[in-house]
């Protein structure tokens, strides 16, 4: 009986030694009655299998013959997620975890790209409020520039309406001035006084040529009224036998050392300073038949303002009405004689070396009197123009006027 137990009991060991060998070329395992169990299946339940192939311990080696690649692994379940969650790199050395590349790529360029923009968007937020800044400082230099206009323009306008106020109130159309009713009302002189110290020398200086002009010619001829209206009635001089009692002259230095404010600053000129100002520095031989030297013999008071906008036209008007009256120049066809006022020889200076004394015409006379005969030309008629066209003639001086410019007193 114990004979028979153990050659069953070898011939099972046999048994089970063959099924490992056919399990180890390729086939399956499964205990006798699991192979009972699969000769009959039950039509309802599945085959658990327990496959060698796919096993991660023992991979298939590739085929030398195959150039294909090798198929993908997939990777155990939840190692991506280490991979993504950790940022670490994959057990290749020389890959990187695809999602860590891209991401880093993408990063990198949206960070550079950033900052490019970065750079342009301050780079033109920087250049356009320069722009801005600049603009704005342009137009409040601009809006500066016109408020100093205007205010510049105010000052000579209030100053130049003044005297213009003041000239046709006291002044005559003939130059004669009303210099008593003047004295009882000096408040008038002063307040337009006081309008030419409103004016600073560094505005003067931003005045066009025209509006220093008007401006010059208008101050003398105001302080000349005031230098008469400080001293009047003018009291003579014994020593001053050769003018008349109310001539100006009779005035101590009137003209050459009487000081008169000028400017916001209170510069001081005297009348003589003032009109070589505006002979020397302009140069125009018309000027010289605007100034008042509050005489009978000198140039015509204008009964108004000189403006800068009619400034040639009323020099022009003043030349005129001087040569064509009896003090300025007297054509005596009887005679033969040209008889001029003795102003043009006060500025016998400057006539002789203005450009009328380079015309060639009259070239036998001195630059004095060719430069004057020249200048007369201009304003003469048809009648003047043929006696000073005729060359034939005599040349002088009349005696001068010093008697005051003043109106006859009412009888």
């Amino acid at each position: 009986m114990a004979h028979k137990f153990l050659l069953i009991t070898a011939f099972i060991c046999v048994l089970g030694v063959w099924g490992c060998v056919e399990d180890a070329d390729g086939g399956t395992y499964s205990s006798p009655a699991q192979s009972e169990t699969t000769s009959n299946p039950a039509p309802s339940q599945a085959q658990p299998t327990i496959s060698l192939i796919n096993s991660p311990a023992e991979p298939l080696a590739s085929d030398p013959n195959d150039n294909s690649a090798p198929p993908a692994q997939t990777p155990p379940e939840g190692e991506n997620d280490e991979v993504k969650d950790s940022g670490k790199e994959s057990d290749s050395p020389d890959k990187q975890s695809p999602s860590e590349d891209t991401d880093g790529t993408e990063s990198r360029e949206k960070g550079e790209n950033a900052t490019e923009v970065g750079n342009k968007e301050g780079k033109t937020g920087s250049d356009e409020t320069g722009r801005d800044e600049s603009d704005a400082a342009s137009d409040k230099d601009e809006s500066d520039r016109e408020r100093a206009i205007t205010i510049l323009n105010e000052k000579l306008a209030r100053y130049l309406n003044n005297c213009n106020k003041l000239f046709k109130t006291y002044v005559d159309e003939d130059g004669r001035v009303d210099y008593a009713l003047l004295r009882r009302k000096r408040i008038d002189l002063i307040e337009v006084h006081r309008t030419l110290n409103d004016i600073s020398n560094a505005e003067y200086m931003a005045y066009s040529r025209d509006e220093k002009i008007c401006f010059w010619i208008n101050t003398h001829n105001l302080l000349t009224l005031k230098l008469v209206v400080d001293n009047y009635p003018i009291q003579p001089r014994w020593y001053m036998l050769t003018y008349p009692d109310n001539s100006i002259m009779q005035i101590p230095g009137g003209r050459e050392k009487v000081l008169f404010e000028v400017w916001s600053n209170k510069t001081e000129h005297t009348l003589q300073e003032i009109e070589e100002r505006l002979m020397k520095k302009f140069g125009d031989l018309r000027i010289a038949f605007a100034l008042s030297y509050a005489s009978r013999g000198s140039a015509f008071l204008r009964n108004e303002a000189f403006y800068p906008k009619k400034l040639d036209e009323q020099l022009d008007e003043q030349v005129q009405k001087f040569i064509d009256s009896s003090r300025g120049v007297v054509f005596d066809v009887a005679d033969n004689e040209i008889k001029l006022s003795d102003v043009f020889n006060r500025y016998k200076q400057y006539f002789a070396n203005s450009k009328y004394a380079e015309i060639k015409r009259y070239r036998d006379r001195s630059d004095f009197v060719r430069s004057c005969l020249n200048f007369l030309l201009e304003y003469a008629d048809d009648g003047e123009r043929a006696i000073l066209l005729d060359k034939d003639f005599k040349v002088t001086f009349i005696i001068y006027d010093w008697h005051l410019n003043e109106q006859p007193e009412d009888d």
